[in-house]
């Protein structure tokens, strides 16, 4: 029995070492910049790449620190997995790659790094690397030199100069870059696509202003491909044609100028409340020179949204109606009859996603038909505005002087941030009782349900009982039911006698 535990015991320490003791292989670091010489405002890149063993745990939260005149923004993050085979043995290796987008905001040498990730609790840290940056080119910055001389003047300046003689051209200056499209950081190198709203927390039916904007150092590009953004929770109005851009702009990108151009510009209306997501915009870039063929791809952009406060909420308020809202009607003609028509047209005007449904007043001594509807929209200053009118058909039921009443639309203004109510107030119309129709003609006249009674009596007296019709007396149904049974009841007896008679003929003939 000792030799048994002596031999698990050995058994043991052989296996031990390889899955409990065995040290944890560190993970393999390296860190590259391409390219090393850049101009001002050039972007370039910086990837850190770790890879560890599959069974060793992973690395996270891959940092970058750079010095005074870098500028970046978050990194991009890819995963791969490795597998080989060493004498006969697989070995599983996995790892993360995280690339920045670096910009120089000055010239000269710059020490970038060392970046690090943290693993296993502990940071690890891979190898620094040094990036030279020059003045930037013509294309960036303009750089303004002390004039040279002019070969034509050979007096160097010594005498004034006279409009159009011996000037030389002098370099223009720079556009100066819009505000609203500054960023911190370029996010990508050479072009990329940045995704802006004019606001995060809407109401339902509130638009939001959704724009792409595409960041070039270069605007000699044109969209090969172009996959608009999924906006499934949103009512969706187009405010830019993809035939009719409009110029780019100057930008200020890290401190460099670039180019942005929108390219996607929509008025989004949400159409329920909560957090709702604005999917990217994919598009396909190409340089006129033929050297840019890339897919790119902007941010998504996630929104909270609300409702309209409940506290003092009007009565029939639907949820979207949001704006600023006008409404008018006319009316034509003052006077009908009994079963005419009156034209009644509402016109409900102003800026918003226009509501497709107002509240009619309603009355017993009107019909109101189905109306017809027509829209008229149009965007004015980024925002969606126009009318809805609405055509109906309106018929009298009684005569005299009838009210028609008033029209209301509550709605949210998110301007003032109150409810309000368009109104306006119909009037009245004459209606006089229609002609060349009798009573007894109009099927919608009363039926008197007494009218086929008999004369009621004048005079007291005995009640004479009516004559009982045929079909009430017993002798016919009698005659009915007892006929047929008779026929049959005289041919079943007639057929038994016969039977009868010929078995008694028969036993007289029997021996």
């Amino acid at each position: 029995m000792k030799r048994v535990w002596l031999l698990i015991v050995a058994l043991i320490a052989l296996v031990a070492p390889r899955d409990s003791y065995a040290q944890i292989e560190p993970p393999t670091v390296s860190a590259s910049v391409q390219p090393r010489d850049v101009e001002v405002g050039e972007p370039f890149s910086v990837t850190l790449t770790v890879t560890v063993d599959s069974s060793a745990p992973s690395p996270s939260d891959p940092a970058l620190p750079l010095p005074d005149g870098l500028r970046t923004g978050p990194p991009s993050m890819s995963s791969q997995t490795q597998i080989s085979i060493m004498n006969g043995h697989m070995i599983r290796k996995s790892g993360i790659t995280a690339t920045w987008q670096v910009v120089a905001t000055r010239e000269g040498g710059f020490g970038i790094g060392p970046p690090s990730v943290t693993w296993n609790g502990r940071k690890v840290k891979a190898n620094a690397m040094r990036v030279i940056v020059h003045p930037a080119s013509p294309g960036g910055h303009q750089r303004h030199a002390t004039p040279s001389p002019n070969p034509f003047d050979p007096f160097g300046g010594m005498f004034p100069r006279f409009p159009g003689f011996f000037d030389t051209p002098q370099p223009q200056a720079e556009p100066t870059p819009d505000p609203d499209l500054a960023l911190d950081a370029p996010l990508g190198a050479t072009v990329f696509l940045h995704s802006v709203i004019d606001q995060k927390s809407p109401v339902v039916g509130e638009q939001v202003t959704f724009t792409v904007y595409l960041y070039a150092r270069s605007m000699e590009l044109r969209l090969a491909e172009y996959h608009e953004p999924s906006c499934a929770d949103f009512f969706k109005r187009q405010l830019l044609s993809p035939d009719d851009l409009p110029e780019s702009r100057p930008a200020s990108v890290g401190g460099v100028v670039w180019r942005a151009q929108p390219i996607y510009k929509a008025a989004l209306f949400p159409l329920r409340s909560g957090e709702l997501e604005i999917g990217p915009l994919q598009t396909t870039v190409v340089g006129n020179s033929g050297r840019l063929n890339a897919a790119r791809a902007s941010q998504p952009i996630k929104l909270q949204v609300s409702e309209p406060p409940s506290k003092a909420r009007p009565v029939g308020y639907q949820m979207g109606d949001v704006g600023n809202y006008t409404l008018t009607a006319t009316v034509d003609p003052r006077k009908s009859e009994v079963g005419g028509a009156v034209a009644v047209t509402f016109k409900l005007a102003g800026v918003g996603n226009v509501p497709n449904a107002i509240k009619i007043p309603t009355s017993s001594a009107l019909e109101w038909l189905e109306p017809q509807v027509r829209e008229d929209l149009e965007v004015e200053n980024g925002k969606v505005r126009g009318s809805r009118t609405f055509s109906y058909l309106v018929r009298p039921k009684t005569a005299g002087t009838v009210e028609l009443g008033e029209a209301t639309l509550p709605y949210w203004s998110p301007d003032r941030k109150v409810y309000d109510i368009a109104r306006v107030y119909l009037g009245k119309i004459e209606v006089e009782p229609e002609l060349n129709k009798s009573a007894n003609a109009d099927p919608a006249a009363p039926r008197d349900p007494w009218a086929t009674l008999g004369k009621q009596r004048d005079r007291a007296g005995g009640y004479k009982r009516p004559a009982e019709s045929l079909t009430e007396r017993p002798f016919y149904w009698l005659g009915l039911f007892g006929a047929p049974f008779a026929v049959v009841v005289s041919s079943l007896g007639s057929r038994g006698a016969r039977r009868l008679l010929a078995r008694f003929a028969a036993k007289r003939k029997s021996a």
